[in-house]
């Protein structure tokens, strides 16, 4: 091989590949590579010619005998290639094709051809020449100003290259950016959502006039859950968009997430003038699902079943275990003429997706002014619940520790712990929660992932460290994508809670933990 290297007092080259092929704080190494020319050719005058030439005008040439060893210098960087027929054998046209086919997205180097001028073997070189792509055909004998003039307009060529590789990395910059701002608002919506959820439970608890003011704190129930459904739409579209919607399983009653789900309907259905009929399988209906996701695709079935009943009509969704699928379907009117206008029939792609990602599928057929949509789910038994706490004397309160940074929702969650007789540790960072353990010594630790001092990822760590299986980690917070709940896990979390959470889950879930391990 041999390099010409670039002279020091070389004339200003153009901008156009310096700048676009590198912002300023790339290295200086990497931005000298892509500038590069290279030449595929054996010994002769054509060499010598180009290495002159192009030396004069302040480009760097490095020449090279063999396909194998070019094609590695193209992946680390060039700004066009110039390829000799002489040079050209199938085994290095092999290896020069190989190279070019695999360049990235944005990358169609540009090649400068010198062509053979025995008239025998034109036909084989042109063939061959076409293969490589991005070619500039160079007469000969060559001449310097037709060389120059074909480096300088591959390298126009290459710079456009290298601006559009800058813009789509930009663009996945301002897309990381813009899913990270998604995540973050879903966090924060959920945290004053949790305080909200935590005060409805301290009123059903301190309640003597039940009656009077069952109907108030049901309106607020709703509305906190129809937020935070909300939240998880916006979510769930950006996981689309994006290609990053994974789905996390847990043992799951069909029947008993769709009874939760309709409760945000009632006052829906009766603004509308119709009525939801629900049937359910007597017993649970298990499924193996990602519980969110199984929200969403039942919320937007009954959304569409209930907004597509006219008024005096019932819509009606039924639950019903087969031998191998769990079986939600849902009668409703077919809402306008064309299936455009219908609202259930604009939530089914959403529907289709998210059974399909469980291993489900959706039919849908059409009785008149009625459309039947059925979604079928694989079955799934329950396991056992994963306890990890010791054995305990009966009767004992549960002890709790609270590690939640926001004053409310930390005073709210206590207080209403307290009331249901656990004993109760908070504290309002991770610093914070780990000088209390010690004496504390929780059976329960309940973390919020975003504290400020630190994560509680590093929290979960630690307690784990300290007290290994005697301890039940929960992750209480405003974090919920699929990710984070892998994250959890790793980190020594048993469990993954996104607020707001349901008071009484918790209080179940506790009661399941302070009923101590199985066997």
């Amino acid at each position: 091989m041999e390099t010409l290297q670039p002279v020091t007092d070389r004339p200003p080259v153009e901008p156009t590949v310096a700048d676009a092929a590198a912002g300023p704080g790339d290295d200086a190494t990497a931005r000298a590579r892509e500038q590069r020319i290279l030449m595929l050719a054996r010994v002769g005058q054509d060499e010598a010619l180009a290495e002159r030439a192009l030396a004069k005008a302040g480009y760097e040439l490095m020449v090279h005998r063999d396909g194998e060893e070019i094609a590695a210098e193209i992946e680390a960087g060039a700004g066009a290639l110039i390829v000799s027929s002489e040079a050209l054998t199938p085994e290095h046209l092999g290896h020069l094709i190989d190279a070019l086919e695999h360049q990235p997205p944005w990358s169609d180097l540009p090649v400068l051809a010198l062509p053979q001028e025995d008239s025998a073997s034109a036909r084989w070189t042109a063939q061959a020449m076409e293969r490589l792509g991005n070619v500039i055909v160079l007469e000969r004998p060559l001449r310097n100003a037709m060389l120059l003039s074909a480096v300088k307009s591959a390298l126009r060529d290459r710079a456009r290259q290298y601006r559009f590789r800058e813009m789509m990395s930009r663009l996945d910059e301002v897309e990381r950016r813009r899913h990270q701002f998604l995540v973050d608002l879903g966090h924060e919506v959920r945290n004053p959502l949790a305080v909200i959820r935590t005060a409805l439970g301290l009123l059903r608890e301190l309640d003597d006039d039940e009656a009077r003011r069952r109907q108030p704190i049901e309106l607020i129930e709703r509305q906190s859950d129809q937020l935070a459904r909300l939240i998880d739409d916006l979510l769930q579209v950006t996981r689309f968009n994006v290609g990053r919607l994974a789905l996390q399983r847990t043992a799951t009653d069909l029947a008993e997430v769709v009874e939760t789900t309709l409760a945000s309907f009632s006052l829906l259905a009766k603004a509308g003038g119709g009525e939801l009929d629900l049937e359910v399988d007597a017993g649970e209906v298990p499924v193996s699902a990602d519980p969110v996701s199984l929200e969403q695709m039942i919320f937007h079935l009954v959304r569409g079943a209930v907004r597509d009943t006219r008024p005096g009509e019932r819509a009606r969704l039924a639950v019903q275990a087969e031998e191998n699928h769990a079986v939600l379907s849902v009668t409703a009117g077919a809402g306008g003429e064309g299936e455009g206008e219908s609202e259930l029939a604009q939530s089914l792609p959403i529907v289709r997706n998210l059974a399909e990602l469980h291993g489900g599928r959706v039919e849908v057929r059409q009785e008149g002014e009625l459309r039947h949509v059925e979604v079928r789910l694989p079955r799934r038994a329950h396991p056992g619940v994963r306890r990890r706490t010791k054995k305990r004397r009966p009767g004992a309160p549960l002890s709790v520790l609270v590690v939640e940074d926001s004053p409310d929702g930390r005073e709210g969650l206590t207080t209403l712990l307290e009331l249901k007789q656990y004993r109760v540790t908070s504290a309002g960072g991770g610093k914070e929660a780990l000088a209390k353990v010690d004496k504390a010594k929780p059976e329960v630790a309940l973390v919020d992932i975003g504290l400020p001092d630190m994560d509680g990822y590093e929290v979960a760590r630690e307690l784990r460290r300290r007290f290994n299986s005697q301890l039940t980690l929960i992750a209480l917070t405003g974090y919920g994508q699929p990710d984070d709940r892998r994250k959890a896990l790793e980190a020594g979390f048993d469990l993954h809670l996104v607020k707001p959470v349901d008071p009484q889950q918790l209080f179940d879930l506790l009661g399941d933990i302070a009923a101590g391990p199985e066997g």
